[in-house]
């Protein structure tokens, strides 16, 4: 169940980040020019999107493998 409760929280906070990345569109063309330091912060986010794709491409390679607890009392 904790799992799904992940998706959730990730699919909530994707949402959140479309709606803003949306708005800043709306405010680059309509409102306030883009500036350089604008642009550095598109540059990382752009950077840190490609980290996400690639760590959640790597989920799909994870294999189920349970350990025991180290802290757990021997049986």
């Amino acid at each position: 169940m904790d799992r799904l409760q992940q998706f959730a929280a990730i699919e909530s906070a994707l949402n959140t980040i479309n709606t803003r990345v949306n708005r800043l569109s709306y405010i680059f063309s309509q409102t306030q020019a883009r500036t350089a330091v604008d642009d550095g912060l598109i540059d990382e986010l752009i950077a840190t999107a490609g980290a996400l794709e690639t760590a959640a491409t790597a989920l799909k390679t994870v294999q189920y493998d349970p350990q025991p607890d180290p802290d757990a009392p021997p049986a």
